[in-house]
């Protein structure tokens, strides 16, 4: 509720608070999370007792400890895309004139099937309009490709790229990017890559929306880290059931983390 209050943009309360919640207060807003808080309170002291290490409002060096002591390790946190938001401009002024007066990042953005008006300056909406055009490029949700398996995935690493190559363009313009969020805010997929501890986990738990690529790029840095990953957005209700039923599996059977994750992936699945 803090972060909600404080206005940030792409976080989890920010991105999943409702448009009937909008007029409620923070208190009567927090009403309406508490049972969802509540059932994870309980799965983590259940797990506890099951002999799971938990680690509450976990900064990022919290996960970095938790990747050089233990050999598998969940992660349950809230994905920021690369699409850009208002607060990502460190200066939309400024960033509008150079779209508009900068041989490269006007050809970056034509590179990208984004014209530039040579006639007059952006304002600052129609600036944030152009920016997400371009990293879309072609691969939007009405390109015949949307409805395939892996558009989630090749959407996402499409963003990231395009904006790696606009930050590039323009150096100093944009701030955050695709990012995980812990409890001191967002870290971004490029710092928490700089940061991986020498010694990682055999296997991964991204419990992350669209963490595809977030899992790519941590195996491409660590091959021998294997990570359990999925495309489209984690329904935390429906994941913490799932780890859940994973823990208590590994619990009565001693089957290894991923062959628990699979059998109970395999049962929900026939469930529907």
């Amino acid at each position: 509720m803090r972060a909600f209050e404080e206005g940030e943009e792409g976080t989890f309360v920010r991105e999943n608070d409702r448009p009937e919640y909008r007029y409620l207060s923070p208190v009567q807003r927090w009403g309406k999370y508490a049972p969802l808080a509540g059932m994870i309170e309980d799965l983590l002291r259940h797990v506890e007792r099951l002999g799971v290490r938990v680690i509450r409002n976990a900064r990022l060096e919290d996960w970095y400890e938790l990747c050089r002591s233990w050999p598998v390790v969940s992660l349950v946190a809230h994905w920021r895309s690369a699409r850009f938001r208002k607060s990502d401009l460190t200066d939309a002024e400024a960033l509008a004139k150079l779209a508009w007066s900068d041989f490269t990042l006007r050809q970056t953005l034509i590179a990208m099937d984004c014209e530039v008006a040579m006639d007059r300056e952006m304002e600052a909406g129609e600036l944030l309009a152009l920016l997400n055009r371009a990293l879309e490029g072609r691969l939007n949700e009405n390109s015949p490709a949307a409805k395939q398996a892996g558009f989630l995935t090749a959407q996402q690493v499409q963003w990231q790229l395009r904006r790696l190559q606009l930050e590039d363009a323009a150096p100093g313009m944009f701030r955050r990017g695709a990012a995980v969020e812990f409890s001191e805010g967002f870290q971004t997929v490029t710092d928490i890559l700089a940061g991986l501890p020498e010694r990682m986990p055999s296997w991964l738990d991204l419990t992350v929306c669209n963490s595809v690529l977030l899992a790519q790029l941590i195996h491409d840095a660590c091959p021998g880290t294997h990570c359990l990953c999925n495309e489209q957005s984690a329904d935390l209700s429906v994941r913490m059931a799932f780890y859940r039923q994973v823990i208590d599996r590994i619990h009565r059977t001693a089957k290894t983390f991923p062959e628990a994750s699979f059998d109970v992936r395999e049962t929900f699945r026939r469930k529907g």
